[in-house]
């Protein structure tokens, strides 16, 4: 696949989802591309540091942390402001039984991301697979999936550290080529992006 000269939207559902699972992808194609990185629950308390429990506290380091990383790679950085799974009323637990919000959430985020697709038309779109079942992933990648139009070619990444935590499979009702499509975070042809 051709990395170079090309509009990618990246897509992760939480600050640090990209860089732990696409890092190496988009650091070697930094400044050979067009690049859009969207955040898109952008509102946390998850922190490794369990002392600090301040969501806005957590929120505002976890924002600093991403946009030093959009600059690393040459992206833009958008970061939206939907709360995550941690600040919806999910713990560690639940937020990864691949339990699905409402219908007007799961509407929020699609329309969210679809001003985001019709605004960028990127050709290539990196979204989460949905491994591990986590609740803001799932809702991340259905929304990519439902959004993005037949121009822009979907990839999907393995979900860090999710994926190394539970056995996964794709869905049984993965039926279109687009919803079984999951590549790996070196997925693709690099050749031609050095």
């Amino acid at each position: 696949m051709q990395w170079r000269d090309r509009r990618i939207l990246v897509v992760q559902p939480h600050m640090d989802d990209a860089a732990l699972s696409v890092g190496g992808l988009l650091r070697r194609t930094a400044g050979a591309n067009d690049m859009t990185l969207v955040t898109v629950f952008g509102r946390s308390r998850w922190s490794l540091d369990r002392a600090e429990r301040c969501a806005e506290a957590i929120t505002l380091r976890r924002r600093e942390e991403d946009a030093r990383y959009a600059r690393m790679i040459g992206a833009r950085p958008i970061i939206q402001d939907a709360p995550d799974s941690s600040l919806r009323g999910y713990d560690a637990v639940t937020e990864r039984q691949g339990r699905s919000e409402s219908l007007e959430a799961l509407r929020a985020i699609r329309a969210l991301l679809g001003g985001h697709v019709s605004a960028l038309r990127p050709d290539i779109c990196l979204t989460p697979t949905g491994i591990g079942g986590h609740v803001d992933h799932l809702m991340t990648r259905d929304a990519i999936v439902r959004c993005a139009g037949p121009a822009t070619r979907i990839m999907f990444y393995e979900d860090l550290p999710y994926a190394a935590l539970a056995p996964w499979t794709p869905p049984a009702s993965a039926t279109s080529p687009r919803e079984r499509l999951w590549v790996a975070a070196a997925g693709g042809d690099l050749s031609n992006s050095s």
